[in-house]
C-alpha cells in the first residue's frame, strides 16, 4: 500500500510540474508584432543607428527594405546599407528575435552608379508600418476572406530616386496591393 501511495504521490508531483512549466512557457512565448506596435520598429531602428560600425554616421541605405512578421521568426527587418566612409561597399543587416545581425558583406554586381542606388535611412518614416498595415487590414476585412501578407517591402525605385511601400492582400477571389509613399502615405490600392 505505501508503494501504491508513494507511486501516486510521484505521479502528482509530476504533473503539478508539468502543469507550471507549460503555464510559464506559455507566458513567455508572448509575440508582439511589428505591424501593432510601433515602439518595436522605432526602437530597432534606433538600435541599428547605435552599432558601433554605425555610431554617429550618415547611413544610407541600398536598394530595397523588408520589414516582416514571420511566423514561427517574429519579427525581422533586412536592409543593406552603405559602409560608412566609403564609396563601393555595402553591408547587410537583420534584425530578429530583438536584435540586429551584421555586418555581413554583400556582393554587388552591374556597372550602376552608387549615389543611384542609395537614399538617406531618413527617408523612410518607419514609424508609419503600423499605419501602412492598418490601412491594408482595413482592406482586407472588406474582402472575401481578405488577409494580409504581414511583409512591407520598400522598394527602392532607381529612375524615381525614392521608395515606396508594397503590401500585398489576399482574398478568396481577388487579390490587391497597397502602394505607398515613404512617409506612410497610401499612394493607390491597386487590384492585381
Amino acid at each position: 500500500m505505501k508503494r501504491i501511495v508513494a507511486f501516486l504521490m510521484m505521479i502528482l508531483s509530476v504533473v503539478i510540474i508539468a502543469g507550471c512549466s507549460n503555464e510559464t512557457a506559455t507566458t513567455n512565448t508572448t509575440h508582439t508584432s511589428i505591424f501593432t506596435d510601433p515602439e518595436i520598429i522605432t526602437k530597432a531602428m534606433a538600435d541599428l543607428r547605435e552599432m558601433p560600425e554605425l555610431k554617429g554616421k550618415d547611413l544610407k541605405l541600398f536598394q530595397d527594405v523588408t520589414v516582416s512578421d514571420i511566423d514561427g521568426e517574429g519579427n525581422v527587418i533586412d536592409l543593406d546599407v552603405l559602409k560608412p566612409d566609403t564609396t563601393d561597399k555595402v553591408d547587410h543587416y537583420t534584425y530578429i528575435n530583438g536584435k540586429w545581425t551584421g555586418p555581413s558583406p554583400v556582393q554587388l554586381t552591374g556597372d550602376g552608379n552608387m549615389d543611384d542606388n542609395i537614399m538617406p535611412i531618413k527617408s523612410i518614416d518607419f514609424s508609419k508600418v503600423t499605419q501602412i498595415y492598418k490601412i491594408a487590414d482595413e482592406k482586407a476585412k472588406a474582402i472575401e476572406q481578405g488577409q494580409v501578407n504581414k511583409s512591407v517591402i520598400y522598394e527602392f525605385d532607381v529612375d524615381a530616386h525614392m521608395y515606396r511601400a508594397h503590401i500585398h492582400i489576399e482574398g478568396a477571389r481577388e487579390k490587391y496591393t497597397g502602394i505607398f509613399d515613404a512617409n506612410g502615405n497610401l499612394l493607390m490600392m491597386r487590384k492585381d
